[in-house]
């Protein structure tokens, strides 16, 4: 299904033809504008092939200057692409296709200057919901909803959407800079005062990056760690995103080229200023500490194993260090929360795994020690759908390939314990 009523609305599954035709529609563009356009992309929910989607095409064309398209209107219109002049704004100009006397759209085109921050959204916002599908599933009902409401009016429709997407644009936009490269501008370096906050003294450098606006309207924010002197520019990598619940902007965290902080060391530096607001760090490089509570039973050495709900896998009683904790702290603060038991650790025990995240951006690190769990087993049961102690033998299948080669490690080290 291509083409919908202007007005109306109606949400079809995806179908691999919309690439198809939007491809085909693109090599048209090109042959029209030339040189003028400088980038062109599918874009909007028929981009996405998880969910559903309103069977019009959507394309964003970066091109260098606005001005560069006007004189090839008469040259768009012979090939079939129309100007709909009454839904230009400011930075943004629209070229619609389909049946113009039956009042039908096929394809909607969002001509933007390239780098612009409409570029950068088309493109963020799909990525995103690519990347996490949760999102692409809590967006696509709450179409359903508006769908089911507003079938014949697409305004309202369009104006239901408008502040779930206007914060999914801004949690996409952080995102899309996490482990990039940035440019940042320094409006306080180290030891400048607050400009609002008098004797509130920047103990790092914060800065800025030019041209690209927050949730706020103000350019992005960054906080640059690593950098013990005061400086006016920097070039680094983002490590983190500062994710504020109680305002209306998130913040970058750079470092760096190749400088790595975890969550809590992030936390820990940026807290003289987010301590005044219910923040929370995401960060590029995760670390998790934990325990592998063991104990002798009739048939030997056994573990405990944790299914976790979210995740739908087994693994150790373990989660994120928070500021200012140690990673014994941690492992002890953990076991509580998950099993309701108090770990009496074991000394010389101690190994570590990284890999690359798969839900998303980044690596994670995990500490595991051994332990021995007191009291009777009382599982958080938001998190953990189950608890098993088992052999070794019958954990290894059911762990991560990383926490195998751990588990194998705890099992000769207490096998030489007696």
């Amino acid at each position: 299904m291509l083409g919908l009523k202007r007005g109306t609305v109606l949400l079809a599954p995806h179908e691999t033809g919309w690439e198809t035709y939007a491809a085909e529609t693109m090599k048209r563009l090109r042959a029209v504008l030339g040189d003028a356009a400088v980038e062109m992309q599918h874009v909007g929910s028929t981009a996405v092939p998880t969910i559903q989607a309103k069977p019009i095409v959507d394309l964003a064309v970066a091109v260098r200057q606005l001005s560069d398209v006007e004189p090839l209107f008469p040259a768009l219109e012979a090939q079939g692409f129309y100007h709909a002049a009454h839904c230009d704004n400011e930075g943004q100009i629209l070229l619609v296709c389909g049946d113009l006397e039956a009042d039908t759209r096929t394809c909607h085109i969002h001509v933007v200057r390239a780098g612009s921050m409409e570029w950068r959204n088309y493109i963020n916002f799909r990525d995103y919901l690519n990347f996490y599908p949760k999102k692409a599933a809590e967006y696509e009902a709450l179409k359903q909803e508006l769908q089911r409401r507003y079938p014949n009016d697409r305004s309202a429709y369009t104006e239901g959407k408008a502040e779930w997407i206007a914060y999914a644009l801004r949690k996409a936009l952080v995102w899309s800079f996490l482990g990039e490269k940035v440019h940042v501008e320094m409006d306080r370096p180290i030891g400048t005062e607050h400009p609002k906050h008098p004797g509130l003294y920047y103990p790092i450098n914060y800065g800025y990056v030019p041209g690209v606006l927050a949730g706020d309207g103000e350019e992005l924010d960054v906080y640059v760690l690593g950098v013990s002197e005061p400086v006016q520019t920097f070039d680094g990598r983002v490590i983190g995103i500062v994710h504020r619940q109680d305002d209306n902007e998130d913040k970058l965290v750079a470092a760096p080229d190749g400088r790595i902080f975890d969550q809590a060391q992030i936390a820990q530096q940026v807290y003289f200023q987010e301590k005044y607001y219910h923040s929370e760090v995401e960060p590029l490089y995760h670390h998790s500490c934990g325990v592998i509570p063991f104990r002798r039973g009739e048939k030997g050495l056994e573990y405990l194993l944790l299914l976790q709900r979210e995740s739908n896998t087994w693994s150790f009683p373990k989660g994120h260090q928070e500021r200012g904790e140690t990673e014994r702290e941690t492992v002890l603060r953990e076991a509580w929360e998950e099993t309701g038991c108090r770990a009496r650790l074991l000394d010389g025990f101690r190994e570590e795994i990284t890999y690359a995240m798969e839900d998303r951006k980044g690596q994670k690190r995990v500490t595991l020690v051994l332990g021995r769990l007191e009291g009777e087993l009382s599982l958080r049961e938001e998190e953990i759908a189950a608890a098993r102690w088992m052999s070794a033998e019958e954990a290894l299948p059911l762990l991560h390939k990383g926490y195998r080669t751990i588990l194998d490690k705890a099992e000769e080290f207490l096998s030489k314990q007696g």
